[in-house]
């Protein structure tokens, strides 16, 4: 069974990423996973929002040196190199989100009236299977 993920993402970047403009996410921490386990990313806007505003598909993920990440993904995850600075202060290593095929909903869409049941937010991810979308 595929699964899936809801990502928690703050709200500048959720909209970067949903609306085309955003084509990394960068984590502190993820999971690696084989070429042939390409997955849906539901994007969750964290507050004031606090819905999922779209999704789009994760093609590919690189446990990257962080003094190598900054020049590798500089231009696509949108993000100035203070705030990368501060975001992976004491890490050796970052994880690179490669996505495509975003969506943006017209309408935000709360976790419960996606997938018909009462889901909380995750702090960073949360795998969702295919067949709890309702």
């Amino acid at each position: 069974m595929k699964k899936n993920l809801i990502l928690s993402i703050h709200l500048q970047y959720a909209n970067g990423i949903v609306r085309g403009q955003k084509t990394v996410e960068l984590r502190r921490k993820f999971p690696l996973f084989k070429e042939t386990d390409r997955k849906k990313i539901f994007i969750y806007a964290c507050s004031p929002v606090s819905k999922i505003i779209g999704k789009c598909d994760l093609i590919d993920v690189q446990k990257i040196p962080i003094k190598k990440l900054w020049n590798i993904t500089r231009s696509l995850a949108k993000i100035d190199e203070i705030s990368f600075q501060k975001y992976f202060i004491n890490c050796d290593f970052g994880f690179a989100l490669y996505l495509t095929n975003p969506l943006e909903y017209k309408e935000p869409i709360s976790l419960k009236k996606l997938f018909g049941m009462n889901i909380y937010p995750p702090q960073s991810y949360r795998y969702v299977c295919e067949n709890m979308i309702a």
